[in-house]
């Protein structure tokens, strides 16, 4: 299960007014607002925040694939653990 999306942005006042307009409609609103950051939550649901848009953490710009993340939830934090214990150096693909 999904538990949140993150897209990257050089500027969060204009994605947040983009976001706000794009986002009434689905009744996805904004919860959260930092320097850094403004999270949105289903309005019938305030309390879980499903969508961010952030200033890419290394404080580089945002790219297609900076400052963007999709992040399961999870059911502790031994299960991330574990699952972040996967080597990918093991892996290879052919």
């Amino acid at each position: 299960m999904i538990g949140y999306a993150m897209f990257g942005t050089n500027d969060l006042i204009k994605s947040s007014d983009f976001y706000d307009k794009t986002l009434a409609p689905l009744e996805i609103v904004k919860r959260n607002i930092d320097q850094s950051f403004v999270g949105y939550a289903n309005k019938h649901n305030l309390n879980e925040i499903i969508f961010y848009i952030t200033k890419p953490y290394d404080q580089k710009n945002a790219t297609y694939g900076n400052g963007t993340m999709l992040a399961f939830k999870a059911k502790s934090k031994e299960i991330v653990d574990e699952s972040h214990s996967f080597s990918f150096k093991k892996w290879s693909c052919k």
